[in-house]
């Protein structure tokens, strides 16, 4: 995909239903299916992959971001120069800047929030933010964690190089509980039983622990 200065905005989960069930994030896929199937699902604010995946090719991080690990053995690092390296790479990603137009959407987005919602990963708890500025920071914060030392050092044991792979943000309302009943909805869908709902009691399913096997519908 040709990614041009037009910004990738955030979306609702319910107003692209048809996509996420396209998605390779088995989280996302479920999470669609549910709301699909009139299963209360709170308000879910997707900031896409590619949204991040921009901000990196706009602003030329990967040709900087390889070459500050120019002199590393990628396949057999030295522990103290990748904890030399990394306060460089996450003080280059910390320079750059979102596009003002991405910024507007993201707060026009989590407008569906009361005071605070979560920012995570898709398949990941996260954490909490104040809506509207601190969210955006807390946004950026989960973008770059995947420069911390901890991150690299487990891509570089994995895949001996770089390994850096941009994927979806969901921000939602607060509260992440456990989903005692959720066996009604993992019945209807004819979800896993090894999967495991969580919601806020107020609007409904948050998030998703675990995936569906492929051959299961």
């Amino acid at each position: 995909m040709v990614l041009g200065s037009e910004p990738i905005e955030p979306f609702l989960l319910h107003e692209r239903l048809d996509e996420l069930s396209l998605q390779e994030e088995p989280e996302l896929v479920i999470l669609a299916r549910l709301v699909a199937a009139g299963i209360a699902v709170a308000p879910t604010v997707i900031v896409p992959a590619a949204a991040e995946h921009q901000f990196y090719q706009l602003n030329n991080l990967p040709e900087q971001i390889t070459d500050l690990f120019r002199a590393i053995d990628l396949h057999d690092p030295d522990e103290d120069d990748l904890e030399d390296v990394v306060p460089e790479v996450q003080a280059l990603l910390r320079s750059n800047f979102l596009l003002d137009e991405f910024i507007d959407s993201l707060y026009r987005a989590i407008r569906i929030l009361t005071v605070s919602g979560r920012i995570r990963r898709a398949g990941s708890v996260g954490r909490t933010a104040v809506r509207g500025r601190p969210t955006l920071m807390s946004l950026r914060d989960l973008w770059f964690e995947d420069w911390g030392l901890e991150s690299l050092r487990i891509r570089l044991q994995r895949y001996k190089r770089l390994n850096f792979k941009a994927s979806p943000v969901l921000i939602q309302p607060p509260q992440d509980l456990l989903d005692r009943e959720g066996l009604t909805s993992k019945t209807q869908l004819n979800l896993d039983p090894a999967i495991t709902l969580y919601r806020d009691p107020e609007y409904g399913i948050t998030r998703v622990q675990g995936s569906q096997p492929k051959n299961a519908s």
